[in-house]
This record gives structure tokens, C-alpha cells and sequence, in this order.
């Protein structure tokens, strides 16, 4: 028998018999075995007062200062987080400037000689030169 499937099967008979149990107290209206159940009670109360003011002096403030470190800690670890994410920002900036200035200094050489191909292939020669000069002399 698996161990789940034992302890479904007893958990589901236990609470059948406590059912039964206090069903049966409460139809004769006195305890079964009342002085040793008194007597836990008792104990189980005591133990319960003294787990609640343990809490109050030591574990409540204690778990609250914790939490606030722990808080603390992961605000921290984020900062982290967040600077090296700015460094890495920084660095992707600082190259793509660079490579932004590379190609307008490619496009405007790239401008230039175009212009300067287009001046060469219009150029007159200079027979031409020769002939507008005379022209614009005579008038």
C-alpha cells in the first residue's frame, strides 16, 4: 500500500473516530477519560501562553527586523541590477556614436567625391575653356 493512500486512509479513520467520540460525549453529557484530558488541556494552554509571549519578546520583532533586512537586501541586489544595466547602456551609447560618426564621415566623403566625379565628368576642356574665355572678353 502506498504511503499516501496509508495515510489518507488513516487521517480519514481517525477523524471518523474523534467524530464518533465527542458525538457520543456530547449525547451522555460527561468526558471520556476526563482527568488526563484536563490535565492536557492544561499543559497544551500552558504551552501555548509561554509559545505566544516567546513571540511577542523575541519572535515577532525579530521576524519583522528580518524581513526588513531581507527587503533591504533585495533593493540592494536591484541597485546592482540597475547599474550594470546603466554600464552596459553607457557602453552601447559610446559605440554607437562611434559607428553613427563613422558613416556620416563615410556619407560625406561619399558626397564629396560624387561631387567631385560629377565636376570632373562635366569639365570642359580646355579648347573649350579657351573659347568661352574669348567670348566673354570680346563681350
Amino acid at each position: 500500500m502506498p504511503a499516501s493512500l496509508l495515510i489518507i486512509v488513516s487521517s480519514a479513520g481517525a477523524l471518523v473516530f474523534l467524530v464518533g467520540i465527542f458525538y457520543i460525549e456530547d449525547t451522555r453529557t460527561h468526558r471520556f477519560f476526563s482527568s488526563p484530558r484536563v490535565w492536557l488541556d492544561g499543559k497544551l494552554q500552558q504551552l501555548l501562553l509561554t509559545w505566544q509571549a516567546s513571540l511577542l519578546y523575541v519572535g515577532g520583532g525579530a521576524m519583522r527586523v528580518w524581513m526588513h533586512y531581507m527587503f533591504h537586501k533585495l533593493l540592494g541586489a536591484l541597485m546592482f541590477l540597475l547599474h550594470i544595466c546603466n554600464v552596459q547602456l553607457a557602453r552601447l551609447q559610446k559605440r554607437n556614436k562611434r559607428v553613427v560618426r563613422s558613416v556620416q564621415a563615410v556619407r560625406s566623403e561619399t558626397h564629396l567625391a560624387a561631387i567631385e566625379a560629377h565636376r570632373q565628368a562635366t569639365a570642359l576642356t580646355p579648347k573649350e575653356k579657351q573659347t568661352l574665355k574669348d567670348k566673354s572678353l570680346l563681350g
